[in-house]
């Protein structure tokens, strides 16, 4: 498996502690929109740590439900990301806002957001499909791919 730049990780430290780990809204959509790997991996990923999803992400998410589904199932889908959240430790724009423009220099205006999130202290990983993530140097957040962190807890 290939390291991303960021913090070391080992099988050991993902299973035997609870790790808050935050979701990007790409990889929310592909969890929430489709049944699949990524769906597998949230679930597994529920049961043993604390997910984490910031106030951009959420809206981003919705955003983005709204748009790809059919006027009959946006309530449902809206709801469905409502109950989902609820479950979640959510953090608003004031949690991250100090780390907002070290993100803007490393990823783009519209994922800074999620970056500086990440950035956080108690953020122990960032598990993205957007491959821009993976195209980053930081040392100040441990970005995982919904692949990588699958090999990790299998």
């Amino acid at each position: 498996m290939e390291r991303r730049p960021g913090k070391k990780y080992t099988r050991r430290c993902l299973r035997e502690s609870e790790m808050k780990i935050l979701i990007d809204s790409s990889t929310l959509y592909s969890a929430i929109a489709h049944d699949g790997k990524v769906s597998n991996v949230l679930d597994l990923l529920i049961e043993e740590h604390t997910i984490v999803v910031s106030d951009y992400i959420v809206e981003e998410l919705k955003r983005n439900l709204r748009k790809n589904v059919s006027k009959e199932k946006e309530d449902e889908a809206v709801d469905l990301v409502e109950d989902f959240v609820s479950n979640c430790h959510l953090k608003k724009k004031d949690d991250y806002l100090k780390n907002l423009q070290r993100a803007e220099k490393k990823i783009s205006k519209k994922d800074a957001p999620i970056l500086a999130c990440g950035m956080l202290s108690d953020i122990d990983y960032i598990v993205s499909s957007d491959k821009e993530f993976f195209e980053i140097e930081t040392d100040e957040a441990s970005i995982l791919s919904p692949n990588e962190i699958n090999e990790i807890l299998l």
